[in-house]
């Protein structure tokens, strides 16, 4: 019995030791150290964005471009020394190409217009010109008898409202701490009436479309005209038209200013026509989009795997850079950042490039309904999804159990900027299809800068918007991330 109780408690000594050194070390610091270390001083990110966005560009789920960018970031990750690399096809559909689009106001005088077409809409067939209707959901039917040949307007024009709020701004203590909802305190009144906005256009837009793509052909208008509904000219692609359905009239987003003109004119009943070429090109030789997938193998524990993603394609009014080449080029950092540095992680860390996000979460829903099996050995997904601001937090999903975790392991990035865990959401990115699978998924809240307001599947997503040091910072939290989760002695718990 003596020896009994001498090796109990020999053994409760341990596990105390154990408990205390966790809980006052938590991270691996030593290759924490190292991770850092190689992030800051040897980066290669910029090097890789540079080539993303210049010499590849925008990258369209089912697109050429984007499985260029599959297949080129594959190359970079055998590079770096990863494992089983490979790309995970998925059913998409069409791809499709952007041409160029002209048009200019010619009555009741001449005005270079400015807009572009969505995405999976045909072009129209050479120049067209035609008079401009007003019409709406409510009132299709009543003119469906006299659109074809028109340029049609889809409702009224959106309310725009000056900001008052600064935009290009950092995240503060309180705005992470005090209100755990969906979304940083830091989105400003003006933003969320705009995003508020938008959505009731883009619902307004798909209900008129679907209308319009039952009309017969030749009672279809020449051309549908939507208001991009956004400050200063800005466009946005997100409103495009079911990639799925049958093609219909070609659709133009057009800046708000040109198309409140064009409403206020048609209002007052003076004839005001238009004229537009568009060319655009459908791509119908590969139905498949894909995910770039790479791994560092587990030494201990292989078949338990920690996943680092980001989402691959984009919209393609401009680069794609913010949404989400920022997030995708973190991705391929972190894997060659921890390769640099030797890293042997107990367990896998798997990093994935989902593609087909904008479309739905299509990629990393494909992935888990492929790997369905597996799903129980997924100990977390850590996703940067928004922008090239600072990694400034991680919600937890309203999992408490994992809080004291990530705030051991966090510790160390806290120098870095990287202060703050608390339960918030994060929404609209490839964690939640792991989480509706009962994985524990995460997605970094960054600072916000400009990217809601200004570069979100707009024309101005370009390269010259990243911050280097900021995005250079979200890849080495990212590495150090995966590899301390991937180093706990069990898998993280489950919500």
């Amino acid at each position: 019995m003596k020896v009994y109780r001498s090796r109990l408690s020999l053994c409760l000594v341990v596990l105390a030791t154990a408990s205390l050194a966790l809980a006052q070390n938590g991270a691996d610091q030593e290759t924490t150290r190292k991770i850092i270390n190689e992030g800051q001083k040897h980066s290669q990110l910029m090097k890789h964005f540079e080539h993303l966005t210049d010499m590849i560009g925008p990258r369209l789920t089912g697109s050429k471009r984007l499985k260029r960018a599959n297949e080129w970031t594959a190359e970079r990750f055998k590079e770096f020394g990863c494992e089983s690399v490979h790309l995970e096809g998925f059913e998409f559909g069409r791809g499709w190409q952007r041409g160029i689009a002209y048009g200019r106001l010619t009555a009741p005088y001449e005005l270079q217009l400015d807009f572009r077409s969505l995405a999976w809409t045909p072009g129209t067939k050479g120049l067209v010109n035609g008079p401009v209707v007003m019409t709406d959901t409510d009132k299709i039917n009543k003119h469906k008898d006299q659109l074809q040949g028109t340029f049609v307007l889809a409702g009224p024009p959106a309310v725009v409202k000056p900001d008052f709020e600064p935009h290009a701004r950092r995240m503060h203590d309180r705005e992470f701490k005090e209100e755990e909802t969906s979304w940083p305190n830091s989105i400003s009144p003006g933003e969320r009436q705009a995003r508020d906005e938008m959505l009731r256009i883009h619902l307004q837009i798909r209900t008129l479309l679907e209308k319009i793509r039952h009309m017969p052909k030749d009672e279809q208008p020449a051309v549908v005209i939507t208001d991009a509904g956004r400050e200063h000219g800005l466009l946005n692609a997100d409103g495009s038209p079911d990639p799925q359905a049958a093609e219909g009239a070609p659709v133009v987003t057009m800046a708000h200013e040109h198309y409140a003109l064009l409403y206020r004119l048609a209002r007052r009943g003076v004839e005001v026509r238009v004229e537009m070429e568009i060319r655009n090109q459908f791509e119908d030789d590969d139905t498949k989009a894909y995910n770039t997938i790479a791994e560092i193998r587990g030494v201990e524990r292989p078949d338990e795997v920690v996943i680092l993603g980001a989402h691959l394609d984009s919209w393609d009014l401009a680069q794609g850079a913010t949404d989400n080449g920022a997030g995708s080029m973190a991705v391929l950092e972190a894997a060659r950042i921890l390769k640099a540095v030797g890293a042997k992680p107990r367990r896998t860390i798997r990093f994935i490039l989902f593609g087909g996000e904008e479309q739905g979460l299509l990629g990393s829903h494909a992935y888990v309904q492929a790997h369905a099996s597996e799903m129980s050995k997924v100990s977390g997904v850590f996703v940067l999804d928004t922008g090239t601001g600072r990694a400034r937090g991680l919600g937890t999903e309203g999992n408490e159990r994992v809080i004291p975790i990530f705030e051991r392991l966090l510790a160390p990035l806290k120098d870095l900027g990287f202060l703050w865990v608390n339960q918030r959401n994060q929404i609209g990115t490839d964690h939640i299809s792991f989480k509706e699978r009962g994985v524990p998924g995460f997605a970094f809240f960054q600072d916000a800068v400009e990217y809601r307001d200004k570069t979100h599947h707009t024309q101005t997503d370009t390269l010259d918007k990243i911050l280097p040091e900021d995005l250079i910072q979200g890849a080495i939290v990212m590495a150090a991330t995966a590899y301390n989760v991937a180093q706990l002695p069990s898998m993280l718990p489950r919500k």
